[in-house]
């Protein structure tokens, strides 16, 4: 997401497509050991993606209007539809508002939420992934790899102060959590300028056994963070836990995921990576209440219920999620409507 490259790299597909799915279980599970686990990764990988696609080798003036087209039109089309379907589903199906001044209040209340931006829905990722593009053109102009690492350093460090010393909340568009995920994108671009050895070991014979010690060693990190401190790593949540345990965690899942995404080509997976901003978007605001009004209209709206249930429930909202939104994205690629997403009417 964010970042759009006219020649697609595969592995980074993949890695989208499976980062969407994990997207799709954390917002389903809400918590739990598996939820906990998508929770510790999902994220962080798509700021190191965003990262490793980064370019800043053109004038700021054509850098902004490039990252309007990607980021902001989205943010805008895709995020308005989601404030009156919010709002509209609300008084349909739930009835929350009664009167027409209920419902025209609560109407421009997520709209003045949407343009504040502060958590608002999933293009909260958006007004992140803005401000880091933003951060990362001036800081890639440093000459040397280590010298970029001091001002994306000093990013963390004020983001974390922030939130463990002066108790700090939410900012508008969401700035603070773009001084603390600044640094996985980073580490994203420092990989692409470190090409060679990426590839090196996406494309070693044995790489297949470092997925499970990637795993093992994500696993331990957070789970060592949830016995000291309680938390994981939940960035919508302002949640951090341990950062030195939650950050490694977030790395060793990123590279548990990169190192999968090379070993086999899964073309459903791949497709949605390469459209990942659509499933992303509009998938936990859009579809997830529509399926909740299906599954409590068939007796299937506690996931609790057994094992049974949960597995069924999971399952089967993820597939017909990703079957919703594929058809979705297949109308809006093929269509002018396309714009919304950051594509041009006209290819050059």
């Amino acid at each position: 997401m964010g970042n759009m490259e006219t020649k697609r790299i595969t592995w980074v597909d993949m890695a989208k497509g499976y980062g969407i799915i994990a997207v799709f279980i954390g917002h389903l599970v809400q918590g739990g050991m598996l939820g906990n686990f998508v929770y510790s990764f999902h994220l962080p990988l798509f700021f190191f993606l965003s990262g490793y696609l980064f370019h800043a080798n053109v004038d700021f003036l054509t850098f902004l209007k490039k990252k309007a087209r990607s980021i902001l039109l989205p943010y805008f089309s895709l995020g308005i539809f989601i404030v009156f379907f919010t709002v509209y589903y609300e008084h349909i199906f739930l009835q929350k508002y009664p009167t027409t001044k209920m419902f025209t209040y609560m109407l421009k209340k997520n709209f003045f939420d949407f343009l504040l931006q502060e958590r608002y829905a999933t293009v909260w990722y958006l007004a992140v992934l803005l401000w880091i593009n933003l951060f990362m053109y001036f800081i890639v102009k440093l000459p040397k790899l280590w010298m970029q690492v001091i001002p994306v350093a000093a990013f963390l460090i004020f983001g974390l102060y922030r939130y463990f010393v002066l108790q700090g909340k939410e900012l508008f568009w969401n700035f603070d959590a773009a001084l603390t995920t600044c640094l996985f994108f980073w580490v994203g671009y420092a990989f692409k300028k470190k090409k060679e050895t990426l590839e090196k070991v996406l494309t070693w014979k044995f790489r297949g056994i470092l997925v499970p010690i990637f795993l093992v060693l994500n696993i331990a990190c957070n789970v060592a963070s949830f016995a000291i401190s309680g938390e994981g790593l939940e960035l919508w949540g302002i949640q951090y836990g341990v950062p030195v345990l939650t950050y490694l965690s977030a790395f060793f899942g990123i590279a548990m995921i990169v190192v999968l995404s090379s070993l086999f080509l899964l073309r459903p997976i791949r497709y949605i990576g390469e459209y990942s901003l659509i499933y992303f978007i509009w998938h936990q605001a859009v579809i997830y209440p529509l399926l909740d009004a299906i599954y409590t209209g068939f007796g299937h709206d506690n996931p609790w219920a057994s094992v049974g249930d949960y597995i069924f429930i999971l399952t089967t909202k993820i597939i017909i999620t990703c079957v919703m939104l594929t058809i979705v994205n297949e109308i809006i690629q093929r269509t002018p409507l396309k714009v919304m997403v950051g594509k041009p009417l006209k290819r050059k």
